[in-house]
């Protein structure tokens, strides 16, 4: 708090009229200090229900027990933020699911150069098939069939297994951050950051360098 006061005043000669001007000061003052809480009571019963302050642990936990729904915003009431939510979890999933399709794709047609009809067999069973040199793959970025071999298959199987776990890692991180977010947002929720700055003016009584005391006025700056 930073107190500014600046006082004016002067020598009065009359000790009664000192005495009726303080007492005029200090009524004044008291009526508006009356007012000003007549006044915050009206404020207070016209804003209806107080100001909801969420909790941080709660919003936490909500986020935590219901992923993918966004139960922590939810709580926090910042509805706003709910298809972004929404939107960061279906597009994990939807990778994660497009991703695990596209690698078993894969997976088959590199089981296609090897010999695995007859697991009886332990000469040829899991060994390379020399008569199959490529398989035929659909491209479906190009709508198109590409005759593949065994290399460009693996290839392409161990990017859609590399892509598949990251899909995995940006859904753990999609609901990692969900949780701090709400955790986060409740916990700004319970800063009050308005600016108050209010000035009043109101008697006061200096005592300078004289034999009597004198009134005068004091300026009380508040800065929170």
């Amino acid at each position: 708090m930073l107190l500014c006061g600046l006082r004016l005043y002067g020598q009065v000669p009359a000790a009664d009229s000192i005495a009726r001007k303080a007492a005029d000061g200090l009524e004044a003052v008291k009526t508006d200090t009356t007012l000003a809480v007549q006044v915050d009571s009206l404020i207070r019963k016209s804003s209806g229900k107080p100001k909801f302050y969420p909790n941080p642990k709660r919003a936490l936990r909500w986020s935590l027990l219901t992923p993918g729904l966004g139960g922590g915003q939810i709580y926090n009431r910042d509805y706003w933020k709910l298809p972004f939510v929404y939107a960061a979890y279906g597009a994990s999933v939807y990778f994660i699911f497009l991703n695990i399709d596209r690698y078993g794709t894969m997976v088959d047609h590199y089981k296609s150069f090897y010999f695995l009809s007859d697991p009886s067999d332990k000469n040829t069973y899991g060994k390379l098939n020399p008569d199959v040199k490529t398989v035929q793959v659909y491209i479906k970025s190009q709508n198109r069939y590409a005759d593949l071999d065994i290399n460009q298959v693996k290839r392409f199987k161990d990017t859609y297994r590399r892509w598949r776990d990251w899909s995995f890692f940006a859904l753990a991180a999609t609901y990692s951050l969900a949780a701090i977010e709400a955790n986060v947002a409740a916990h700004l929720k319970t800063f009050d950051l308005s600016d108050d700055l209010s000035m009043r003016v109101q008697p006061s009584f200096v005592q300078p360098q004289l034999a009597t005391p004198a009134p005068g006025i004091r300026l009380v700056l508040l800065l929170k």
